[in-house]
Formats: C-alpha cells, sequence, structure tokens
C-alpha cells in the first residue's frame, strides 16, 4: 500500500503554527482553490486572499469569500493591514520574490510566514527527488510558466536585504515518504508529452535510478518574518 503524500501533513502543522501568533485577522497570498483560506474561516479568523487565477478567484468570490485578483507582489492593501500574512507552497511561483516579501512586510501587523517545498541533500533518495523537480521546472520555464527552483535560507534573507537577519527564523520539516514508481509516471506524463528528446532521456535516467535505488517525496521550509520590530520595510508606502 503506497504511504500518502506527507505535504497534507506539512501543511496543518504550517497552518498551527500561524494560529498560535492568535491572528485576529490574515491575508493569504496567492490562496488557489481557497485551502487555506477557508481553514482560517473555519478557525474563526477573518481571512482575505490574493490570487491570479481569474477561474479561482471567481469561484472563491461566489463563495461569498473576500479574495481580489492580483499578484503578491501588488497588494491593494493599506499598511498594517493583517496581523499576518501567510502563502503555502507559493513562493517558488513568485517572480519576483524580494518584491513580494515587500508587500507581505509592509501589510502584516506582526509576521510573514510561508511553507515551501524543501529537500534534504544529505540523502540521495532526496537527491534524486531534486533532480526530477528541477526537470519539471526547467519544461516550465522553457514554456513560459513562473516555476523557480526549490528556495535555501539564504534566498529568503537575500530577497530581503533590508530586513534584520534576527527578524527570520527557519525550521525544516522531512517525512520519509518513498515515492512509488506508478505515481512517478503518472506525475510526470504531462511534462513528458513537452518535453525535448533530451529531457525525455533525462527522464528516463531519473527513473531507472528511482527504480533501482528508491527516491523520497519532499520535505518543506518553513519561514517566519517578525514585523514590527525595526524592519524598515513596515513604513513603506503601498504601491499606487
Amino acid at each position: 500500500m503506497t504511504s500518502p503524500r506527507p505535504q497534507r501533513a506539512y501543511r496543518l502543522e504550517f497552518r498551527q503554527l500561524v494560529v498560535a501568533e492568535r491572528p485576529a485577522s490574515v491575508l493569504d497570498v496567492g490562496c488557489g482553490a481557497g485551502s487555506l483560506l477557508k481553514w482560517f474561516h473555519k478557525a474563526g479568523i477573518a481571512a482575505a486572499g490574493v490570487e491570479v487565477d481569474a477561474g479561482a478567484v471567481e469561484r472563491l468570490v461566489e463563495s461569498g469569500y473576500d479574495v481580489r485578483r492580483v499578484a503578491g507582489e501588488e497588494l491593494p492593501f493599506e499598511d498594517d493591514s493583517f496581523d499576518v500574512v501567510a502563502s503555502e507552497f507559493c513562493a517558488h511561483h513568485f517572480a519576483d520574490l524580494s518584491r513580494h516579501l515587500t508587500e507581505a512586510r509592509r501589510v502584516a501587523r506582526r509576521a510573514v510566514w510561508l511553507l515551501d517545498p524543501w529537500y534534504d541533500l544529505s540523502l540521495p533518495s532526496q537527491q534524486r527527488m531534486l533532480r526530477w523537480d528541477s526537470w519539471f521546472k526547467r519544461i516550465d520555464r522553457r514554456l513560459g510558466r513562473v516555476h523557480n527552483e526549490v528556495l535555501s535560507v539564504a534566498d529568503f534573507l537575500a530577497a530581503a536585504p533590508d530586513s534584520d537577519p534576527a527578524n527570520f527564523e527557519f525550521r525544516h520539516w522531512l517525512r520519509i515518504v518513498p515515492v512509488a514508481l506508478d505515481w512517478f509516471d503518472r506525475e510526470s506524463a504531462e511534462h513528458l508529452a513537452q518535453a525535448t528528446p533530451e529531457e525525455a532521456a533525462e527522464l528516463r535516467e531519473i527513473r531507472q535510478a528511482t527504480e533501482r535505488l528508491g527516491m523520497t517525496d519532499d520535505g518543506a521550509i518553513v519561514v517566519r518574518i517578525a514585523v514590527g520590530c525595526g524592519d524598515q520595510s513596515t513604513t513603506r508606502p503601498a504601491p499606487q
């Protein structure tokens, strides 16, 4: 029997950390279909969202949620509008991480929280997963999509050079969950159809290595950025 993927557990643990802040209001940046947004509402927290996908925004608005179609790099809110700004598995899709963090810190009164994929490269099984992850992303970028490589602690710090590094807190989570080959094949199929011969050959190499040696699923990086603690970004005016 195939083990469930670990992302659901990561999401739950992340949400519990955010709720432990006891925020009265949260902005969900990159809210997608609204999983995090709806979870906050059920927890009794006033939550709004922003999302670039028009269909997702329309469906959430029709269901009564406060969601606006806008990118996280241009938030249409005043300074200090929300206790917390949060994003789940979105940061590697931001075209401009630095601008996103600037905007998130501007509209947050207390903290910015981010959850994103991460790999422990001390494990060969994670090295293979990262190679597969990079294979997907190269194809996506070639097709004009924003799909950046895995973000490190250094990447987040570099994206907010005006913020005191002491305002950042990082956690890494990893559940050792083997990847099943049938799932590997299903997940690869759509991108394989768009792959060049060289990319298809690389996927075969990755699959062969996985069949022989195994592969384990994503870990996660959790980022908390404290604001209102001398963070210069909190005093910047909203974009016009």
